[in-house]
Parts: structure tokens; C-alpha cells; sequence
């Protein structure tokens, strides 16, 4: 399709690879020293720290899956809307936890760094979206295939 004509792509596979590398600036740590990322985001410390090392891995592991959807969001869709929505689901997943589930202010870091990774990805996802489908309906031409 005429993807390259679609002025959002670019933008939104840059935003893509701000959430990779935003990811991997947290689980990389979380499975190697889970102890300094605590300290870095002035976090409160785990014991047992495997469930930090085990949530990092994991983490590592989906945001490979994300490389594809930044590289070709239309073939990948479904991992482009997954990193969007998982995004955001997950920043008021952390405002959940500090706002009625009783967890420290300090947890606001991580709600509010994904919201503004998701709303960026959002903001550029829908429109890029929207452009290729309206693009789609010009280039096909009434009564033709």
C-alpha cells in the first residue's frame, strides 16, 4: 500500500522505538541489578527481588514483539495496537495502584512515563491508521476491483 506517502509513519515507528528503548532501559536492569533500578527510580526496595527480575524478563520478552510493529505497523497490526493499548492499560494500572490499592506516590514515575509514551503512540497510531484507510477508499475506484 502507499504507506510512504503516510506523513504519521515515521513518527509513530520513532514513537514505537521510544517505548522499546524505554522498556529495555527497565528490564535490562530489573533482571541484572533490580537492587540500583529500584534505587535510580527512587522505588521502595523488593525482597525477594525475583519477582522484579521475573516482571523485567518478561517484560524484555514482550518488548521484542514490538520491533516488528515499529518496523511495519500496517503488516503488524495487531502488535502495534497491543503496544498502544498495553501501554496506556498499563499506565492506569499504575495510577490504580497508588490512587485506591494504597501503594507509595513514588509509583507516579512509572504511571506517568507510560501515559506519556501511550498518549505520543495513541496520537500517532489512530491518524496513521485513519490516513492509510481513507488513502485505501481513494485508490480503489467505484466499479472497479
Amino acid at each position: 500500500m502507499e504507506a510512504r506517502r503516510n506523513r504519521f509513519l515515521p513518527w509513530f515507528r520513532m514513537a514505537m522505538w521510544l517505548g522499546i528503548l524505554a522498556n529495555l532501559a527497565f528490564a535490562i536492569p530489573a533482571v541484572i541489578n533490580p537492587d540500583a533500578l529500584l534505587t535510580w527510580l527512587s522505588l521502595p526496595p523488593a525482597d525477594p527481588t525475583i519477582w522484579l527480575r521475573d516482571a523485567g524478563g518478561l517484560l524484555f520478552f514482550l518488548t521484542l514483539l514490538y520491533v516488528p510493529a515499529a518496523q511495519n505497523p500496517f503488516r503488524y497490526k495487531f502488535n502495534a495496537a497491543v503496544a498502544v493499548s498495553g501501554r496506556l492499560l498499563f499506565a492506569g494500572f499504575w495510577f490504580w495502584m497508588v490512587l485506591f490499592a494504597g501503594n507509595g506516590r513514588e509509583f507516579l514515575t512509572l504511571g506517568f512515563g507510560d501515559l506519556t509514551i501511550g498518549l505520543l503512540q495513541a496520537s500517532l497510531y489512530v491518524p496513521m491508521l485513519r490516513y492509510d484507510n481513507l488513502l485505501s477508499k481513494r485508490l480503489v475506484r467505484p466499479g472497479g476491483s
